[in-house]
């Protein structure tokens, strides 16, 4: 890409301008077109300190584009720690190992393959090489989620704050995504058949929460549909009766969000720049295409929850099965229901921004181009997104454990299991209804308040949804070394439609436009 492109290259040229003025000294200079905040080009500008090149003329768009070169290797470092983290990998144990109670310890190898596929995921991988603001946002992001987990709070409020200067969307996750998990880490989870009957209503939920003052919060893979309202009713009772103790827990992401809001009416809106075509509406639409998205992204850990779900388990290789013929008999409301809504959703609430159909060296413009083909076809999409759905779901489930027997498919996700788990929930045991709602509630409100469909706005609800799949399993190795392959075509393949299948457009004669996300 340094060989091809020694001039900018399509949004580039906003970007380096508005580096370059700040390089020179033109702190005043603000390019209308931008709507994002300057942290990039005060980057820039710091790197530029120390290159001893602060206030030269116009420098070619490799000084600049080596920023986020840089910031790779320290996003890898970022990557690994939170991987680690959050599947529970020590970084003492160089060989797979069994802890006290049993459970199979993923080695050091599994950490490695999936830090370097992680960092190939072509959304991220594409932009290393160009002078975008997603690097080192998602970097500002996960170093704040990496200070969260660590429990140091003034760096914390730092790294949220510095993470607000490179998207303003950022908010949701260093605020709304953290703080939930905040409030999922202070407040105490009850103990089936303790706190809560085995198999509690509302009622005894609400009861529970309020006399012990803890959280119904079962495993993903034990929950029905009503298990997530009876979660989120526990997680409303408990922090009445914590209240205090929840107060000064989100205290540090309450100095983020305040700071936010202050930089909104400063700024009278959101968006800076180009407020008349990026203005914060509902669409409800968004969270129907990111689906789609993480299926077309991850298959190798989605497809197989969704063969095993379809497919009579005799006609699957072993390590494809998951499930029991029991656990296939299908309560149809509740997928009738979700699809209802879902065309609801697509009848009422599609918008399609003008943006969109302008652009042709963007992907997004002939994905709805075919969209648009024919009136009904986007109802027909309906039973697609459903399923992409239900299958990303399956993925972060976690294996069943064995000897796990339901007598009934209790939702969309993953049959239920009789027997409760306990221990934290880790990579290894699958992840709570808890963290699923709170992940749901973050990407809904950061990618419906966006009325322009963007690849680039999924970027960290995958990368949330990606670290958190459970390591274990029969397939994982399987899934990795797919996951490398598919990911090295893409960019392969993205790479190449960039770099040497350029066209012209009549309006602008000698202008070379190129094909990118």
């Amino acid at each position: 890409m340094e060989m091809m492109l020694l001039t900018k290259s399509q949004d580039e040229v906003f970007h380096i301008r508005q580096a370059q003025a700040y390089v020179q000294g033109k702190w005043h200079v603000w390019d209308p077109k931008i709507t994002t905040p300057p942290g990039l080009y005060l980057v820039s500008w710091v790197q530029m300190q120390f290159a001893g090149l602060v206030g030269y003329g116009k420098l070619d768009a490799r000084r600049y584009r080596i920023i986020n070169q840089l910031a790779v290797f320290f996003l890898a470092w970022i990557l690994q720690q939170l991987i680690a983290y959050i599947s529970g990998i020590r970084a003492s144990k160089p060989t797979t190992s069994k802890d006290k109670s049993g459970t199979t310890k993923q080695p050091l190898s599994y950490l490695a393959h999936t830090t370097v596929n992680v960092l190939l995921f072509p959304l991220l991988f594409f932009f290393y090489g160009l002078y975008y603001t997603d690097t080192l946002s998602v970097l500002s992001v996960l170093l704040t989620y990496y200070f969260h987990l660590q429990g140091k709070q003034k760096s914390l409020v730092v790294s949220g704050l510095a993470s607000l200067l490179f998207r303003q969307t950022n908010v949701f996750w260093v605020v709304v995504y953290l703080a939930g998990l905040q409030m999922q880490r202070v407040l105490p989870r009850g103990k089936p058949s303790i706190e809560f009957p085995s198999q509690p209503t509302i009622r005894d939920i609400i009861e529970g929460s309020w006399t012990h003052s803890c959280t119904f919060d079962p495993f993903v893979d034990e929950s029905g549909v009503e298990d997530y309202f009876k979660t989120a009713i526990s997680f409303v009772v408990a922090i009445v009766t914590n209240l205090t103790t929840v107060l000064w827990a989100l205290s540090p992401y309450a100095v983020i969000l305040l700071v936010f809001i202050e930089f909104t009416f400063w700024n009278g809106g959101v968006v800076l720049g180009d407020k008349s075509n990026h203005v914060a509406t509902i669409h409800l639409a968004q969270m129907l295409y990111l689906w789609p998205y993480l299926v077309f992204f991850s298959f190798p850990f989605i497809c197989p929850s969704l063969l095993d779900a379809t497919i009579p388990p005799q006609y699957l290789p072993s390590f494809l099965c998951k499930s029991t013929s029991e656990t296939r008999q299908t309560r149809l409301m509740i997928p009738i229901t979700f699809m209802a809504l879902m065309l609801a959703v697509v009848h009422y609430n599609t918008i399609v921004h003008p943006f969109t159909l302008a652009d042709n060296r963007h992907y997004m413009f002939y994905v709805f181009k075919l969209l648009r083909t024919h009136s009904t076809l986007k109802y027909f999409a309906v039973p697609i997104y459903f399923s992409c759905a239900w299958g990303s779901l399956v993925a972060v489930a976690g294996p069943i454990r064995s000897g796990t027997k339901a007598n009934s498919y209790a939702h969309p996700i993953t049959p239920k299991r009789t027997k409760p788990s306990t221990g934290d929930a880790t990579g290894e045991e699958g992840q709570r209804a808890s963290w699923l709602l709170i992940w749901l509630a973050t990407t809904t409100i950061s990618l419906s308040t966006a009325p322009l469909v963007e690849p680039r706005y999924c970027i960290l609800p995958w990368l949330i949804w990606r670290m958190h799949l459970p390591t274990l399993g029969p397939r994982a190795s399987y899934e990795l070394w797919l996951e490398t392959l598919w990911f090295l075509l893409i960019n392969a393949v993205t790479g190449y439609m960039f770099l040497y299948r350029g066209f012209e457009w009549k309006q602008e004669p000698g202008e070379v436009q190129r094909f990118m996300w």
